[in-house]
C-alpha cells in the first residue's frame, strides 16, 4: 500500500508500518499462547484446553486482537494520512521542539521518516514474542 499510495517502502511510512507490524504481532500472540497452553497441558498431563480442540476461542481471539491492531490502521486512512503521518499520532515521542532545544547536547531532530515510539514498541514486541514461541517450540 505504501508504495502504490506514496511510492515509497512500508519502512518509510510509519503509520502503514506500524498498523502492519500490529498485524504480526497479534500472530505472534496468538502462536505463543497456543504454544504455552500446550506445553502446560502436556507437561501437567492434563487435558488440553478448549482453544486446543476447537477453533472458537482462538478465533474469537484473534478476531478481537485483529480488530484492535486494523483500528490502527483504519483510524489514520480516513483521516487522509501524508506518507509520513505518525503511528497512533506519536503517541509517546518527545515533542520535536523539545528535541530541537537541547540540540546542544548532540541530539539532532529526526527525520520526518523516523519510526514513532509506537511503531518502536510493536517492533520490539513482536521480536519478544516470537522468541518465546521458538523457546515454546524447542520445549516441545
Amino acid at each position: 500500500a505504501a508504495k502504490v499510495m506514496y511510492g515509497v517502502s512500508l519502512a518509510d511510512s510509519d503509520w502503514l508500518h506500524g498498523s502492519a507490524e500490529s498485524m504480526l504481532t497479534v500472530t505472534n500472540l496468538i502462536t505463543v499462547l497456543a504454544f504455552r497452553q500446550a506445553l502446560n497441558a502436556k507437561e501437567q498431563e492434563a487435558r488440553p484446553p478448549r482453544s486446543a480442540t476447537e477453533y472458537a476461542p482462538m478465533i474469537m481471539l484473534t478476531g478481537i486482537l485483529t480488530t484492535a491492531a486494523g483500528i490502527t490502521a483504519l483510524v489514520p486512512a480516513i483521516n487522509n494520512p501524508e506518507v509520513h503521518t505518525p503511528y497512533l499520532g506519536g503517541f509517546m515521542d518527545l515533542p520535536s521542539d523539545l528535541i530541537t532545544s537541547i540540540g546542544f547536547l548532540g541530539i539532532n531532530p529526526e527525520p520526518d521518516n523516523a519510526l514513532t515510539v509506537a511503531c518502536w514498541i510493536i517492533h520490539v514486541s513482536s521480536l519478544v514474542e516470537f522468541l518465546v514461541a521458538m523457546g515454546f517450540a524447542w520445549r516441545w
